[in-house]
């Protein structure tokens, strides 16, 4: 989401809606982030991160599926530009849903895999 203004200009998005799409984006995910530190503790590691990565896969068919659009009617977005402006607000959900649940959740979980694994391998070494 680093370069969401080039994309959403490439999409269609006004130049400075892209820029105020993106001040909005880096907002929200502080905010996300901050709230997944209470959500991860309510829901739980395993599921917040399973969920998430649903979640983050119907937000992304979504927001394909409004890419096909253009390429089916060449006019499509001068003719409905509320498709680009309906994946720039579908970026800002995914920016929400990914910085509260896989995007701190990661972190944890790798740490924790790999501790266990590597364990488990030096035993199977030292029998």
């Amino acid at each position: 989401m680093g370069y969401s203004a080039y994309f959403l200009i490439q999409s269609g998005v006004a130049i400075d809606k892209a820029f105020d799409f993106t001040i909005i984006q880096f907002a929200i995910g502080f905010f996300a982030t901050c709230c997944s530190f209470f959500v991860v503790q309510r829901v739980g590691r395993r599921t917040l991160y399973l969920g998430g990565l649903a979640a983050l896969f119907v937000l992304l068919m979504i927001t394909g599926g409004l890419g096909v659009m253009d390429t089916l009617d060449e006019n499509a977005l001068a003719t409905n530009p509320q498709i680009s402006v309906s994946i720039a607000a579908l970026l800002l959900v995914f920016t929400f849903v990914y910085d509260v649940s896989i995007g701190p959740a990661c972190y944890v979980v790798v740490s924790e895999i790999s501790s266990t694994d590597f364990g488990r391998k030096q035993l199977c070494l030292l029998e």
